[in-house]
């Protein structure tokens, strides 16, 4: 009987950790936050094999084998922060003031490496009901084992970095697949340092529609909001600048729509077109 086999190919990464937080304010706007704790990172790897009947497409059977799997990770963490908030919170999202994260963390033991953080974001309301916001954010881990293949991948394309290159919005042919079974296409969003810019023109559908004139949402705590996004990742071996083995940064805009679910939640859909794509 002909048959068809599916390989599935898993690599199961179970993240533990327990810490602390002490926070000392110098004013409403002002903090200093430490925290400490410990962390293990454990791995699984195996292969799932699936036999389907080609004629049917029944499944006939289903056998796993374990692989060899890296070492555990144990190691303590620690972190200092200075954090400034004068952030106004609206119905989905800050309208007014600015915000800011500078952090410098340091892990040690099975594997040593220290975390730089700059998180940067204001919000201007030049006209009623109009908010301009803009973020920059700089991630970055420094240190002999800052790019351990065992530690969590930073990766451009999560949704609240650069909107657009989520892992499944990749077709087959934009790959450009090389020999040695890597895809430039993907790899460019991937490293151990991360520069991300995003900028926004949010305003209540309501207030835009009223001119700005009475509530600022009214009865609908929606929110509209024209965006555009930028990134660049690198690592020890790449640069952004200079050099021969430079990192491209990727660019995506869009539209997003907000909405306030009766306090418990805000859900958010975004219409992204990405920019740098091959073939878009």
């Amino acid at each position: 009987v002909p048959v068809y086999v599916e390989n599935e190919s898993r690599f199961l990464q179970i993240d533990r950790s327990v810490g602390g937080l002490i926070s000392y304010p110098f004013s409403r706007a002002l903090r200093v936050d430490f925290s400490g704790g410990g962390r293990n990172i454990a791995y699984k790897q195996d292969v799932r094999s699936r036999t389907y009947d080609f004629n049917s497409g029944q499944q006939i059977a289903e056998d796993t084998t374990e692989l060899p799997s890296p070492d555990d990770l144990l190691f303590g963490e620690g972190s200092a922060a200075l954090v400034f908030d004068t952030s106004i919170m609206g119905a989905t999202s800050p309208i007014r003031g600015s915000r800011y994260r500078l952090e410098l963390g340091q892990s040690a033991g099975n594997i040593t490496f220290t975390n730089l953080t700059a998180d940067v974001r204001t919000y201007l309301m030049p006209v009623k009901p109009y908010t301009f916001a803009f973020r920059g954010l700089y991630y970055a881990r420094y240190g002999n084992d800052a790019e351990d293949f065992r530690l969590p991948t930073l990766y451009l394309g999560y949704p609240g970095l650069v909107r657009g290159y989520a892992q499944g919005s990749f077709e087959t042919g934009e790959c450009g697949l090389q020999p040695d079974g890597s895809c430039p296409t993907f790899d460019r969003l991937l490293g151990s340092r991360v520069a991300i810019f995003n900028a926004e023109v949010r305003f209540p559908l309501w207030g835009a529609l009223t001119g700005g004139r009475g509530s600022f949402y009214g009865p609908l705590p929606v929110e509209m909001a024209v965006f555009a996004d930028s990134g660049v990742a690198w690592g020890q071996s790449t640069s952004v600048l200079y050099g021969g083995n430079q990192k491209e940064p990727v660019s995506s805009v869009g539209l997003a729509w907000r909405a306030n679910l009766m306090g418990f939640a805000v859900a958010v859909i975004d219409f992204v077109r990405p920019l740098d794509p091959p073939g878009r």
